[in-house]
């Protein structure tokens, strides 16, 4: 008797998923979660004012060949360099605030507090993109965002200390950066949208570039530049391709096709995969309340998911 195989039965909102934005929003979170493990070795040679002035540029240089490519097709307009200012002062703001931080808090309460651009990312979203507030209509975005963001609370918790110094300042800087990094995602859907993401995050990136390095001048410790080691410099490089020019190209993929409430709430599980890589490549142990926060996250994270794609087979019936 031949052996067959029965077809595979999918639930119907499986159908309806973006394949190419899920995978663009799993390359960010994956480029951004290696972050904290590239730079780990960097946190006593060099401050963030100083790494945000070399990464950005960096960056930023990466981008000058395909910027000449669209210039000479015509897609460098003045118009497109116009649209591109606002998403720039964005991250800007955030990035400065975000910057400044350190000094008022330790790092621990900084990766609970950058969570608040959840927040506002899905508030401006609904105020700004009507688009975004049919999303309001699912019941799945509510258990998602619900469970991602507890999943989120639990891993927090367990790496921040109990006894933290905190100071009013500090809070005032993260909620000014969150606030800044919120509007930014919504403000890539609002002015970027159909700009090919190579070349948007390329202009965002030149204007960010020249900023950070200001900031760098005056802000940061950029004379000890020249005594890092090759090693340090390699990691820098690293985490300028992945944690900048990757992440955020494929980060505009994903807003442009996701939607920034949906790809915001899917950044819960960054620092568990963080986390993960630590504990492979730095072999930091995992404790049971983190592996329950994480477990907690990833399905949130499919609820979310499936609520969009609910949504997308609720709009094509």
């Amino acid at each position: 008797m031949p052996f067959r195989v029965r077809n595979v039965v999918h639930p119907p909102w499986l159908r309806h998923m973006d394949t190419c934005g899920v995978l663009a929003l799993s390359g960010t979170i994956l480029c951004w979660a290696a972050i904290p493990v590239l730079l780990r070795e960097l946190t006593h040679v060099v401050d963030s004012w100083t790494a945000n002035g070399i990464r950005f540029p960096a960056a930023s240089i990466l981008y000058w060949p395909s910027l000449y490519y669209f210039y000479c097709r015509g897609e460098l307009t003045r118009h497109v360099v116009r649209q591109c200012l606002i998403p720039a002062a964005c991250i800007l703001t955030g990035q400065f605030f975000w910057a400044a931080a350190p000094y008022f808090m330790p790092a621990s309460s900084i990766g609970f507090f950058i969570r608040l651009t959840m927040v506002f990312s899905i508030i401006f979203a609904m105020l700004f993109i009507p688009h975004e507030r049919r999303l309001l209509r699912v019941r799945g975005f509510y258990w998602g965002l619900a469970i991602s963001t507890t999943g989120f609370v639990i891993l927090a918790i367990s790496g921040m200390s109990i006894t933290a110094n905190i100071q009013p300042m500090g809070i005032v800087c993260m909620v000014i950066s969150s606030l800044s990094l919120g509007m930014y995602a919504v403000s890539i859907r609002l002015f970027l949208k159909n700009i090919n993401p190579i070349l948007s995050f390329g202009i965002v990136a030149q204007f960010a570039s020249i900023a950070l390095l200001l900031a760098m001048g005056l802000f940061g410790d950029w004379r000890a530049v020249a005594s890092l080691s090759w090693w340090s410099w390699i990691l820098l490089a690293l985490s300028s391709l992945l944690g900048i020019a990757w992440s955020h190209t494929l980060l505009y993929i994903a807003i442009q096709r996701l939607g920034p409430s949906i790809t915001a709430g899917i950044q819960n599980l960054t620092p568990f995969i963080t986390a993960l890589l630590a504990m492979v490549f730095l072999h930091e142990g995992l404790s049971l309340i983190q592996w329950l926060g994480g477990i907690t996250v990833v399905l949130g994270v499919i609820w979310l998911l499936k609520s969009h794609a609910v949504l997308q087979q609720n709009e094509s019936a």
